[in-house]
Formats: structure tokens, C-alpha cells, sequence
């Protein structure tokens, strides 16, 4: 819709999956300070990764496959940094 602009959204799936399970949705948006991660994290009782971009293989140790879509390292990291915090945290997902 708008070039060169960043979004954050989810399909509406994972929206009324949530709703069905009588929960609250809400979408976490990316950012890079640790500190907000983990107040988001704080602030909720589950958590959905909705996925996205492929996962960098090399996160894991791994060479990339020859088909190997399009990564993302930011929502890689910030992934990664919600698990921890989610972990840490005992919060389900």
C-alpha cells in the first residue's frame, strides 16, 4: 500500500483464534530496546509467534538451504529476545 513503510499486522486468523479461546489479542510490535521487550512481555499471559520471513539458519549453526526465502534479522532478533523474556517470564506460548 504505502512503499518503504514498515508494518505491523497479523491475518486475522490468529486475531479471532485468540477471541475464540475467550482471550485478549493483542499485536506486539517490533522494537530494539530490551527494557520495552520486556515490558512487553511483562504485560501479557501468552504468546503467539506468528512467524513471517524464514529464520535465519545460521541463528542455529546451520548453511542456508537453496530455498530459502526471504529473512528478516531484526524480527529475528526480536523473536528471539520475546522468547527469552517469555521463558524467563513462565509465560505460555
Amino acid at each position: 500500500m504505502f512503499p518503504g513503510y514498515e508494518r505491523a499486522y497479523v491475518n486475522n486468523d490468529y486475531i479471532q483464534s485468540v477471541v475464540m479461546c475467550k482471550a485478549i489479542p493483542y499485536i506486539v510490535p517490533i522494537v530494539y530496546d530490551d527494557e520495552i521487550i520486556k515490558e512487553q512481555v511483562s504485560n501479557i499471559d501468552a504468546l503467539i509467534l506468528s512467524g513471517g520471513q524464514d529464520v535465519n539458519p545460521l541463528i542455529w549453526k546451520e548453511e542456508p538451504h537453496n530455498k530459502l526465502g526471504a529473512i528478516s534479522p531484526k524480527r529475528d532478533s526480536f523473536d528471539m529476545k520475546l522468547l527469552k523474556h517469555a521463558l524467563d517470564m513462565k509465560k505460555q506460548f
